[in-house]
């Protein structure tokens, strides 16, 4: 039984070592082969319906469409990072209301005790 529990165990490293394989690093972000072979199986089925057996050119079809993906998530990410440092004034920034040109917002505004 102990050696059974130790060959299962040996097979589930196998079967994730294989599904972890990195395929590519976009800016320190890997992509696994388990991801690229999602994404594959994913657009094989958006475009017949069915899942298949898929193919080395879906694979790598797959791949450029997470790659590019994962740089547009990251662009974004960077944008909205550096939207929220900038300081209240800078061009592209919205000014900040003067005290008192919005009331009613809050009750302490309308009775500042």
């Amino acid at each position: 039984m102990r050696f059974l529990g130790i060959c299962l165990l040996g097979l589930g490293l196998a079967v994730s070592a294989a599904a972890g394989e990195i395929k590519a690093i976009v800016n320190d972000t890997p992509i696994s082969a388990f991801d690229v072979d999602a994404r594959a199986k994913m657009m094989l089925f958006q475009r017949s319906g069915t899942v298949g057996k898929l193919t080395r050119s879906l694979r790598q079809e797959a791949l450029e469409d997470l790659v590019d993906e994962r740089l547009k998530m990251q662009e974004a990410d960077k944008r909205r990072r550096g939207r929220n440092c900038r300081s209240v004034g800078e061009p592209g920034t919205p000014k900040r209301l003067a005290r008192g040109r919005i009331s009613g917002f809050t009750e302490k505004e309308q009775n500042p005790l």
